[in-house]
Formats: structure tokens, sequence, C-alpha cells
């Protein structure tokens, strides 16, 4: 059985997520670029660099994206601790929001955000139940971490270690 192989060179920017998106359409294929190129999820990417992929292809999912970007200049703040993520569910309702704030605000998907950042936000909301939810509570989601929480949770040991870097031969 012979295998199509497909090659990806990395942006500027990008990330391995972005690569998964642009090579595959879909986060599913996450799965298979890291399996191929033995990576991990968090595995830094170099723009300019090369990644092998199969020719797959994935059932995707149809995303059907608000009619308008932007209503009368609407825009959301991010709060401390917001990523988009919390952005999408926060103003869209579902997670597939991220991809149109990734769009619409052209940034990547997992994008370290400063808190103050103003996002466009579309007029309809994909799951209006869910906005009204944390508008009516008046909750704003921020699930992302601190440098100082993200770097206490930094992965240690042999998986993740670099001879002479992070482990030094005596």
């Amino acid at each position: 059985m012979h295998v199509m192989t497909q090659m990806i060179q990395i942006k500027a920017g990008e990330n391995l997520f972005d690569a998964a998106i642009r090579l595959y359409g879909c986060l599913d294929g996450l799965l298979e670029l890291r399996r191929k190129n033995q990576m991990d999820f968090t595995s830094e990417v170099a723009a300019g660099q090369v990644l092998e992929g199969e020719a797959i292809t994935f059932e995707k999912k149809t995303i059907t994206l608000p009619a308008s970007t932007e209503v009368n200049g609407k825009k959301a703040t991010l709060k401390p601790s917001q990523n988009m993520f919390d952005m999408a569910i926060q103003e869209y309702g579902t997670m597939e929001g991220v991809f149109i704030l990734a769009k619409d605000n052209m940034q990547s998907l997992t994008e370290d955000l400063e808190p103050g950042t103003n996002l466009k936000i579309r007029t309809e909301p994909l799951n209006q139940a869910v906005v009204n939810f944390y508008q009516f509570r008046k909750l704003k989601p921020a699930t992302g971490l601190s440098a100082e929480e993200n770097e206490e949770l930094k992965p240690e040991g042999i998986g993740y270690w670099a001879i002479e870097y992070d482990f030094i031969v005596s």
C-alpha cells in the first residue's frame, strides 16, 4: 500500500495548530501532523520549517458563518486571563466562534493576546442561549493562564529536555 505524502512549510507566526488547519482544513489533522513528524502538541515550529503529512481527508462539519462582519463597529475587549476561545463562548455561544474571531481579526487560533485587546465581533451569535446565559449572569469566561502560572506548568523530564539546553551531560 502506497500512502501519498503532502508537505507544508510553516509560515511566520504559525504553530502546529495553524499548520494542521491549513493542510487538512480541520483540527482532526493535528493528530496526523503530530504523529507523522514525531512531535508533541506543544512542539515549537519555526517559519520555513517543512512538515510532512499524509493525503488524508477528514469528515468536515460545515460551520455557517453569520452574514455580516461587524455592526456599528461592535467590538469586545479581552479581560485578564481571557483568550480567543473564551471570547468565542462569550460572544458566539460556541467554540466554533473561535474560527470566526481568528479570521475576522487576522489572528492565529492560539495567539496570546494582551488584556484590553479589542476584537471585532459579528452581529449574530451561533448559539444565542449560551450568549444569553453569560450576559444575564454578567459572566466573562477566563480560562487563560498568567505567564507565571504557565511557567509553573512547564513540562519536565526526559521527553521534554534538550541535551545541552535543559539537560547537561557531564
